[in-house]
């Protein structure tokens, strides 16, 4: 088993880590669901994962991980999170264009921004700041998420070999890249050593 296939079945590979990635992802830290997902659905075609489960973890952890921006935008405020978002990479253009979708739109943006990649996770922040009703919230963010997570892994498990085909050849040519990447290193240590010598 190569490098990437340990790490898809150490990450992807057991509920937990799809729960921990989806959650991590729903809390808008730069975690593609539209890798994570497809590929515990590819799983649960080979028998590894069952995909009604995989469905079922993955959109629970990004509920839990949306309930969290909710709550720190909700008790923190407005101000807090624009200026320490930059951090997670939370930009304040983006804040401000979910949040005229939120003004405009109210549940339904909450909704439907979660079928949106790279904005799909900021929803929670106005929903937050505008102190919207949990149970709204819960409940658009919930079926917003099922729906699109869903889509994702019957994706997965529907074109599993394409995915199984992209794993094994990236672990073909990372032995390569590997390779390259320590002679650069090693002639880059030798570079640095023989220029300390001859100073």
């Amino acid at each position: 088993m190569g490098l990437i296939s340990t790490l898809v079945q150490a990450l992807v590979g057991n509920y937990f880590g799809i729960f921990a990635l989806m959650f991590l992802e729903g809390t808008s830290l730069p975690i593609p669901s539209e890798v994570v997902m497809p590929l515990g659905g590819a799983l649960s075609r080979d028998g590894s994962l069952t995909i009604w489960l995989v469905i079922v973890v993955g959109t629970m952890g990004s509920l839990l991980g949306s309930l969290v921006d909710y709550y720190v935008a909700l008790y923190a405020g407005e101000a807090v999170v624009k200026r320490y978002g930059t951090y997670f990479h939370i930009t304040e253009n983006r804040l401000n264009s979910v949040q005229k979708w939120f003004s405009n739109y109210g549940t339904l943006a909450v909704f439907s921004m979660r079928f949106v990649p790279g904005f799909r996770a900021l929803i929670s922040f106005p929903a937050g700041f505008g102190r919207m009703k949990i149970v709204k919230f819960i409940g658009a963010t919930f079926l917003g998420h099922l729906i699109w997570d869903t889509i994702l892994a019957y994706l997965g498990y529907t074109y599993s070999s394409s995915w199984n085909t992209l794993i094994s050849v990236v672990d073909q040519y990372l032995n390569y890249i590997a390779a390259v990447l320590a002679v650069v290193i090693i002639a880059y240590l030798i570079f640095l050593f023989i220029k300390t010598r001859t100073r």
